[in-house]
């Protein structure tokens, strides 16, 4: 998992070595054009921002060691040169360049990257201790975008640098990952939009030390080589479910309060037909943990999936939106070509269009349900949520944008004649009536 491997990457870092180091030497002109010459590529990054605000300010950057350098704080980086030492001999010399800043009103401590091999750790400069230190930078010379591999790493190492050896590190893992969630669970999935594995209810300690353990098991049979080597696998695919590459089985079904009850999924799956999304915002926390702690139970998914889908309709859920669009991504991977997939894909596209910030993405999200539509009518002419989605996603479309009211009463009157359900059929009917009065089907 070399981070010398691609040249591009090389001469950026080497250009942002030489912005920090003439900073570090009190030439400020030549930091100022160095920098001028990368900023084009680094747009956006919290790098380009932290340097920006560095030369802005004249502050003092300090070379902590190859690779390294700090800001702000007493000045004292002796902790930071010794954790540093220790990351860097843990992961087999591998290299990074990270700027430190300590900073006295910065709440938790965090690493921002956006660049593999580069990034930015913010600090306490009032209270930091050495395994936090240890875990941040690890979070900076290594990464994969899996939170069980790279908070499992972060965590084991930090844990390891304050132990009295191996086996009191151990101990001390297994006490905080009591009641954390079984290994297998975490490995299911990515988590990066859950940095704290936070769908599970769990405490987030719990969560790390079991990661950690997983993590430390790994190394103890294979080496720290093939665990980075691991991590550039999952990086370079972007892979989500890790189970087979370390090893574990699936993780045992675990109950929870809402489980996949046959009736509240009927009931569930009524209310994504009708757009009835009452209750759906209060329900979710419930569906997304038993999903995450069942990770291969489909009907949990589904039930994870449609009151996502239908709490992602309240104007302010703007990161319930951003979850269904990972959720859904996940869910296409593995069942893609099935009538569910694309009537999500379909209601995903409606969301867009209620709440596009312009004429132009609205029209895109238009065109591209429209197709998908098409395409699902022509695989699934008879699927009854095919054919309602349609229908919804006709409805909401502004008609002045394209939306059919006639296209609407064609697909309502055909999910009539497929509906099976008591409640259903009533409620279609009466979208139908509205209709032919003038109104609006719901």
């Amino acid at each position: 998992m070399s981070s010398m491997a691609n040249p591009i990457m090389d001469l950026l870092r080497a250009g942002l070595n030489d912005v920090l180091a003439a900073m570090a030497d009190g030439r400020t002109a030549t930091a100022h054009e160095a920098f001028a010459s990368i900023k084009p590529v680094l747009e956006g990054r919290a790098i380009c921002a932290a340097l920006e605000h560095l030369l802005q300010g004249q502050a003092s950057v300090e070379r902590v060691a190859d690779g390294l350098y700090a800001t702000g704080g007493d000045g004292q980086y002796q902790d930071l040169r010794r954790a540093h030492q220790f990351v860097v001999g843990a992961l087999s010399d591998q290299r990074a360049l990270l700027l430190v800043r300590f900073d006295d009103i910065c709440g938790s401590p965090r690493h921002e990257g956006g660049l593999y091999g580069i990034g930015v750790i913010t600090l306490s400069s009032v209270s930091v201790d050495f395994e936090t230190l240890v875990h941040e930078l690890v979070h900076g010379v290594a990464s994969s975008g899996h939170r069980l591999l790279d908070e499992g790493l972060a965590e084991w190492l930090s844990i390891l640098a304050t132990s009295v050896d191996a086996a009191d590190a151990r101990r001390r893992l297994n006490v905080r990952a009591a009641d954390g969630p079984p290994a297998a669970v975490l490995a299911a999935r990515r988590w990066t939009d859950q940095p704290c594995f936070e769908g599970l209810a769990a405490r987030p300690a719990a969560a790390h030390a079991v990661a950690a353990i997983t993590v430390a098991q790994f190394v103890d049979k294979q080496g720290m080589s093939a665990f980075l080597n691991l991590m550039s696998t999952v990086r370079a695919g972007r892979i989500e479910d890790i189970r087979g590459w370390l090893d574990l089985d699936p993780a045992p079904t675990v109950t929870t309060e809402m489980s996949a009850d046959a009736q509240e999924s009927q009931s569930l799956r009524r209310q994504f037909r009708m757009g009835d999304d009452i209750g759906a915002s209060q329900k979710l926390p419930c569906y997304r943990e038993a999903y995450l702690r069942n990770p291969d139970n489909d009907t949990l998914e589904v039930n994870y999936l449609l009151s996502l889908l239908l709490a992602a309709n309240d104007p302010d859920a703007e990161a319930l939106r951003a979850e269904l669009d990972q959720a859904l991504e996940q869910f296409l991977t593995v069942r893609g070509d099935t009538p569910l997939a694309y009537a999500l894909c379909v209601s995903r596209e409606g969301l867009k269009i209620r709440y596009a910030p312009n004429f132009i993405a609205l029209n895109d999200s238009f065109k591209r349900g429209r197709l998908i539509v098409e395409a699902a009518l022509d695989a699934y002419p008879d699927d009854l949520d095919v054919v309602v989605s349609a229908a919804k996603f006709e409805q909401y479309t502004p008609r002045e944008y394209g939306g059919s009211p006639a296209r609407v009463r064609a697909y309502l009157q055909r999910a009539v004649a497929l509906g099976d359900d008591a409640l259903l059929t009533p409620y279609l009917r009466s979208a139908i009536a509205r209709l032919d009065q003038g109104g609006e089907p719901a």
